[in-house]
């Protein structure tokens, strides 16, 4: 496995084919993951809708790349180039994902 690549080590066992499936994550950043995840689904359930759930999205993220694989997509804010972190997201040292609301991370250099 190279750096960059997406391992998807664990999944429901048991969906029934045809249903709906709606995928939730913190933040989508390049939409690998997200795109990987859908086609994992599409082979293994054969849903008839699949929807992407987002708390925050890149801009520089291809919605369009996402469009091929997922019907729906909601995501709540646009993010540029800025570090998020609380909600299950860490900062840049590997802290703060307990926190209970999303900052910003402002580094010195900013």
């Amino acid at each position: 496995m190279e750096k960059g690549d997406v391992n998807i080590f664990r999944f429901p066992n048991e969906l029934p084919e045809n249903c709906r499936i709606i995928i939730i994550d913190d933040i989508i950043d390049s939409g690998r993951t997200a795109i990987d995840i859908a086609k994992y689904y599409t082979i293994s359930c054969k849903p008839y809708e699949l929807v992407l759930v987002s708390l925050y999205i890149r801009k520089q993220t291809n919605q369009d790349e996402l469009f091929k694989s997922y019907n729906e997509i909601y995501y709540g804010a646009e993010l540029d180039d800025e570090w998020i972190c609380g909600y299950g997201m860490d900062d840049d040292k590997g802290e703060m994902r307990h926190i209970p609301r999303t900052y910003k991370v402002i580094r010195e250099n900013d």
